[in-house]
């Protein structure tokens, strides 16, 4: 018989199993016993937090095994003390109970809540409150905690203290509230019944009204916890503390365990008999567990983490593109050829130039020693403006779009005197990406600016090639000049012949000598980067744009921008205030300014 029919003739029918039969894992893979190799998406249900075969939680869990594999609760040992110590230290909590599953833990922590709240109160005020849609376990008790209908079935009679608030909604919380309702249990992001992370807002408004209350604020991290989100547990993104948490899942990597943590109050709630747990606090388990926090709960793996996930979260593809974009700066990271996984856009090196595709706002290039005026008042930006070296938020995601938005702050205020909000969309066509802006007027008063884009793209695309085997080609040919820059980065009033009746520029590091080409009466409204060698070219439609430049750095960066602008750098003569900027764009009360480049691969 194989294993899967094993399963069937042995196992209670309780799981919807895959026709696969594992032999081993290693890291995010596993292998079947024909050694072919699958992702696990799934990592264990949320356990498998270091992934499969993890050298130093085996060493760990070896450690531990050669010692002694189970200890009484009557005598103390050192990993079950030692990863209470840890997990209260990282958390802030006082005193840590080990259970063996998630279950196991939001039971404890219901009963911890209503022994508190006997021993204070006295009988009548047992009700627990969770948020429709959770999920807080299989026992009676925890089924009955969550708030999803299709649980509560089958198993009659189901226990009684419980009730049910709609989630992200102040007013239901606040007609639930009831005075026999001692403690309400929340998911930082609720799991089972999609994925749906609760508002800042109404954890915030919540938690008061449970602290004005005397009801206790549970946490059930027992999916979301333990680095999960990019901090120790979920609820740390709300700069609020509860007053139990639960944890499971990943703490063990892939052993049994669950975990209650309570604050300095309710320390001294249970006494000896009031809970208890054969298996739990189990020191192979509890030895595998502190290797997690170890390896898990420090900056640098959060950082990782929450890097990951916003990779994960702000990139959009389909067939033939794939897009990934952050929020700081509303940055384009990348554009990869999902036919052959060719990357289109710079890397961000800094040992070259650490952007990829900033976004150029209020200004393009340089104002005058950093300093313009509005009104006769001085006001100091950087170079090409504020919005690369802000956060977004994005705003909306689908399929095929990401949008994100910078707007107005104090901050801001203080650099750049207007009110508004800049919007970024980037939306995926057949073969390529167009990046929209959208600029309002949030102000009181006419607003001024400048916007551009500054994307730089591989060059060479393909390796054993050198920026000579590169040209640019326009769409129609141009006779024209450019303008110059001068050494401090300005215009000068002064002009340079530079295309005569063509639309191809030839390409070496020597172009660029003396800075950007910067082109503002070109009659082609496309731009090809091209090889010699193949057909892999990158185009950009920059219809509408009044100004192009043409950029990289002399010093050998694998790399060339093209750069549609409204707005230029200050002429080096320039004295005025900001609205006599020579390109200068105004948007009166109420207007709302946009444009858009596209870019195509091949």
């Amino acid at each position: 018989m194989t294993l899967l029919e094993q399963q069937k003739e042995y196992l209670m029918n309780t799981y919807a199993t895959l026709p696969i039969e594992i032999s081993h894992g290693e890291g995010s893979y596993l292998y079947d016993i024909n050694d072919k190799k699958y992702i696990d998406f799934t990592s264990g249900i949320g356990v498998n937090s270091l992934g499969y075969n993890n050298a130093l939680w085996k060493e760990a869990i070896t450690s531990q095994l050669n010692s002694f594999q189970h200890l009484s609760n009557i005598f103390s040992n050192g990993s079950t003390i030692a990863l209470a110590k840890k997990l209260t230290e990282l958390s802030g909590m006082s005193k840590a109970f080990f259970a063996n599953s998630g279950a196991e833990a939001n039971e404890c922590a219901i009963k911890l809540a209503r022994k508190y709240s006997f021993n204070k109160y006295g009988q009548g005020r047992g009700t627990i409150l969770s948020l429709k849609q959770s999920f807080h376990g299989r026992t009676l008790a925890t089924l009955t905690a969550t708030g999803q209908d299709k649980f509560h079935n089958y198993f009659f009679p189901f226990p009684e203290g419980f009730d049910y608030v709609i989630a992200n909604s102040i007013s239901d919380l606040k007609e639930k509230l009831t005075s026999d309702v001692c403690a309400i249990i929340m998911e930082a992001i609720q799991g089972e019944g999609g994925v749906h992370p609760l508002d800042k807002d109404f954890v915030l408004k919540a938690c008061k009204l449970a602290k004005d209350n005397d009801v206790l604020v549970i946490f059930d991290e027992v999916q979301c916890g333990i680095a999960r989100t990019g901090n120790l547990f979920g609820y740390n993104s709300f700069n609020i503390t509860p007053d139990i948490v639960t944890c499971a899942k990943g703490l063990g990597a892939g052993l049994p365990i669950g975990a209650v943590l309570c604050n300095e109050n309710l320390s001294t709630t249970f006494v000896p008999g009031d809970h208890g747990s054969t298996f739990g606090g189990n020191p192979v388990v509890c030895a595998g567990g502190l290797s997690v926090l170890n390896q898990l709960c420090n900056t640098d793996s959060y950082n990782e983490i929450i890097y990951k996930g916003e990779y994960i979260k702000q990139s959009i593809l389909n067939e033939n593109i794939k897009i990934v974009a952050s929020t700081h700066g509303a940055e384009l990271n990348s554009i990869t050829s999902k036919k052959d996984g060719t990357e289109y856009l710079w890397n961000g090196n800094k040992n070259y130039w650490g952007y990829h595709a900033p976004v150029l706002f209020p200004i393009v290039g340089k104002v005058k020693d950093g300093i313009y005026r509005v009104d006769g008042k001085e006001y100091n930006l950087p170079q090409h403006g504020l919005a690369r070296v802000r956060e977004f938020e994005l705003v909306e995601k689908t399929d095929n779009k990401l949008v994100f938005e910078l707007s107005y702050s104090e901050d801001t205020l203080k650099i750049y005197p207007y009110k508004f909000s800049l919007k970024i969309t980037y939306s995926l066509g057949q073969d390529g990406v167009i990046t929209a802006y959208t600029v309002e007027n949030k102000d009181d008063k006419t607003i001024y600016f400048s916007i551009g884009a500054h994307p730089a793209f591989m060059c060479p695309i393909k390796g054993g090639e050198i920026i000579n085997d590169y040209y640019f080609e326009f769409n129609e040919k141009e006779t024209t000049d450019i303008m110059i820059i001068n050494k401090d980065g300005y215009i000068k009033k002064e002009r340079k012949e530079y295309l005569n009746n063509d639309n191809i520029i030839n390409l070496s590091f020597d172009v660029f000598k003396d800075d950007a080409l910067v082109f503002d009466n070109l009659k082609s409204n496309k731009i090809s980067l091209k090889s010699v060698n193949h057909d892999k070219c990158v185009t950009m439609d920059f219809t509408g744009f009044p100004y192009m430049g043409l950029w990289t750095k002399v010093t050998g960066a694998p790399f060339v921008c093209i750069e549609p602008w409204y707005g230029h750098a200050d002429f080096e003569d320039f004295t005025g205030e900001l609205k006599d900027k020579e390109g200068i764009e105004k948007l009166k009360v109420g207007q709302v300014f946009n444009s858009a480049y596209t870019v195509t691969i091949k």
